[in-house]
């Protein structure tokens, strides 16, 4: 009898275990992270100059969104966790002869992983930076993800100083991810939510001491909702400006051609949230460089042009003014670029 009982408990305790074998994740179920180029090939990242710049930059911010149907209304978030640039796993490779991730779950002291449902699919919002340190011009408590898409709320500061941008706020989509798609590997490719602005001098202008740049009638916070996948032909979503508008001033303190030429920047980067700007004005505040010091200060100059009405999403606005006397046009040029095709390194300073 004793025999009998023994042999039914252990038959009870394989199955047990055979069960929890087959129903626990396997290394194989294991979420992979990629940050991807732009999706054109051949060009650069959608983050700083480079990919590298983005490894140094560290880690983001990843949510995971779980839904039943491919087009499922009831979302329920399935991870919330801290990504870090696994440098030292570089090249290496796991016991199954493939490359280790090298962005990996990271609770500030230890990598981890994390495993895919059995079924249904994952939304994943990614962000930066990953605490928004420098980003106390975002809502956090608003970032959210739903059937309808990822959103959020912003709102600018009033002044800023030349060259000190506030970090950047960036994020990546992936949708309807599943664990047999791509060998578990998730896509993400961040995406510049805002527009960001500089100024040149042209040649011809007054040899001047620029002290301040301001817009008015600008307007300083929005709402953002972005349902497309960051990773399509059209990854921007929509904002939604406040009514109320405000001045916002930008403090330079240079000289032109002293310490920046003609026709270069002389300020920005300024970060702006893409509007309508045909109600919104410039005010330069200078001083001439000659003998008399005569002060310069013009207002009301008109920043939109026949082509340019609006400051769109992930878009770069460099301003050319020309200042003297006898320029009616204090405008002479609006170029636009797409933001990943700038020159500069730093244009996000993400810690």
């Amino acid at each position: 009898m004793k025999r009998g009982i023994t042999i039914l408990h252990l038959a009870t305790a394989l199955l047990l275990v055979a069960c929890s074998t087959e129903d626990a994740p396997q290394p194989k179920d294991s979420i992979r992270l990629e940050v991807v180029n732009n999706q054109t090939p051949n060009t650069r990242a959608s983050l700083f100059e480079s990919l590298d710049d983005l490894k140094a930059a560290g880690n983001f911010t990843v949510q995971a969104y779980f839904h039943e149907a491919e087009t499922g209304t009831d979302y329920t978030k399935y991870i919330d966790a801290r990504v870090n640039y696994f440098a030292d796993a570089e090249g290496q490779k796991d016991e199954n002869g493939n490359l280790r991730e090298t962005w990996r779950f990271f609770d500030g002291t230890n990598y981890y992983t994390s495993y895919w449902p059995n079924n249904g699919y994952l939304d994943f919002l990614a962000y930066m930076p990953y605490d928004l340190t420098g980003c106390n011009y975002i809502d956090k408590t608003s970032i959210g993800y739903t059937s309808s898409g990822v959103t959020f709320n912003a709102a600018l500061p009033a002044s800023s100083q030349n060259e000190e941008t506030v970090s950047e706020f960036i994020y990546a989509l992936s949708k309807n991810q599943q664990k047999d798609t791509n060998s578990g590997r998730v896509k993400l490719q961040f995406v510049h939510p805002f527009a960001v602005v500089y100024f040149k001098l042209a040649v011809g202008s007054y040899r001047l001491k620029m002290k301040s740049l301001a817009f008015s009638n600008i307007k300083l916070g929005g709402s953002y909702a972005g349902s497309s996948d960051t990773t399509s032909d059209s990854p921007y979503g929509t904002w939604s400006t406040n009514d109320a508008t405000a001045n916002q001033t930008f403090s330079i303190g240079k000289k032109i051609p002293e310490d920046v030429n003609y026709n270069a920047v002389f300020a920005g980067p300024f970060l702006v949230i893409p509007q309508d700007i045909q109600t919104v004005t410039l005010a330069v505040d200078a001083q001439r460089i000659d003998s008399n010091q005569e002060p310069y200060d013009k207002s009301g100059i008109a920043i939109h042009t026949e082509d340019v009405k609006a400051w769109e999403p992930g878009k770069r606005y460099t301003y050319t003014l020309k200042l003297g006397d006898g320029y009616s046009e204090m405008l002479l040029d609006v170029a636009v670029e797409e933001w990943d095709d700038v020159e500069y390194k730093n244009i996000i300073d993400v810690e």
